[in-house]
Formats: C-alpha cells, structure tokens, sequence
C-alpha cells in the first residue's frame, strides 16, 4: 500500500470519527437535557447509547493508530511522531484539504465535548446534593425527639462497611 493510500485511508477514519463524536455531542445535551427534567428512564438510555458509541470509536481508533503505524514506517519516524501535519506534507488537493479540516473539527468537537462533559458533571454533583440533603431532612424529621441520632454529615457510621450507610433504617 503507498503512503498516499494509507493517508487517504487514515483520512476516512478520521471523518467516521468525527460522525461518531458528533453523535456523542449530541448525546451528552440530550443528558443535560434529563439531567435537568430528572428524567431517569431516558438518561439510562442515552448512556446505553453512548457506550455503544464509545465502542465504536475504540475500534476506529486501534484501525487509526494499525494505520499510523504504517504511514510512520514508511516514513522513517516513530508513530507518536507521526500528526496531521506531517501527512498533510505528503498528499495534495482534496486529501490535504480534508486532512486539514478534520483536524479543526475534531479539535473544535473535542473543546465542545469537554464543555458538555463538565457542564453534566457539575449537574450530577448539584443531584447528588440535592439528594443527601432531602434524606438529611427526612432523616432528621423522623429523628426529631432524638438529637442524639439525627443525621448530619458528620455523623457516626459505626456499623457502616463498604456501602452507604446513612442509618440502621436506610
């Protein structure tokens, strides 16, 4: 296979991952979205979703890298050596020009997914409080003639072992 075919081929990886990232910016608003509506039966099915997609992008990455391996055979180098930049170097007209852009877009996709991604974490963090702070409330309701059980954040776990353990009752 020349250099040029195997840049060509590194090129068509490239642009199905790119659809496959797209997808799973896709994916990660819908998840804002359900994060947001609390909706649970629809978040699970988004990251079902994104496992599957996230499969697929493993194995367009270990025929991406077999593939830079190659080109970096071929030109003398190491493969961690080997970026777009440097293939762009040995093709021209529409390879080079898609080379190109599929840099810009996989760096733009990947600044858009990092925003996304910390977006919903900070979400789920913001759950996870909300969360401990109703059972607190329940917790210290029920608990209200008895101070010395009611449950803070600080409280005893005495019989606690590797699960969660807010009290004998939960």
């Amino acid at each position: 296979m020349s250099l040029e075919k195997n840049i060509t081929d590194i090129t068509g990886i490239l642009e199905r991952e790119i659809r496959s990232f797209e997808k799973i910016l896709e994916l990660l608003i819908l998840e804002e979205k359900c994060l947001v509506e609390c909706d649970v039966v629809a978040l699970a099915d988004i990251l079902a979703r994104q496992e599957d997609i996230f499969s697929s992008i493993a194995c367009l990455e270990k025929s991406r890298n077999e593939l830079l391996d190659k080109a970096a055979e071929k030109l003398g180098v190491s493969s961690e050596d080997v970026n777009v930049s440097m293939l762009k170097e040995h093709v021209d007209g529409t390879t080079k020009q898609a080379l190109t852009e599929a840099g810009h877009v996989l760096s733009s996709l990947n600044e858009q997914i990092q925003r996304k991604k910390a977006t919903n974490t900070m979400l789920i963090n913001q759950s996870i409080m909300f969360v401990e702070s109703d059972i607190r409330t329940i917790l210290n309701a029920i608990n209200q003639n008895e101070p010395d059980t009611a449950y803070t954040a600080q409280a005893e776990t005495a019989m606690a072992s590797q699960g969660v353990c807010i009290d004998e009752r939960l």
